[in-house]
């Protein structure tokens, strides 16, 4: 399968990039990458094409987390507002 999918099929991760997200989860690096793909032979990526990967999955993790921290801002507002724990501040 490409990775070059035009659609925006959100449950769809190209194949690079779930192994970068992976080894990200696990505190990993690049050279962990080499290692894990040498211990399964299989062929590794280039160190510019596991950045190119690791900027964009980073991009999607900040992304994930502000809004993630912008609904709890949210909810927690209406709920200080439903009980009436507000000020003119």
């Amino acid at each position: 399968m490409s990775e070059n999918r035009d659609n925006e099929d959100t449950s769809y991760m190209p194949i690079n990039e779930s192994a970068v997200h992976g080894i990200l989860a696990t505190g990993g690096r690049y050279s962990l990458l080499r290692a894990f793909s040498a211990g399964v032979d299989m062929h590794c990526m280039s160190k510019k094409i596991f950045l190119k990967h690791m900027r964009k999955v980073s991009e999607a993790i900040d992304d994930a987390a502000l809004r993630s921290m912008l609904d709890a801002a949210e909810e927690g507002k209406a709920i200080a507002i439903r009980d009436g724990n507000v000020d003119s501040d």
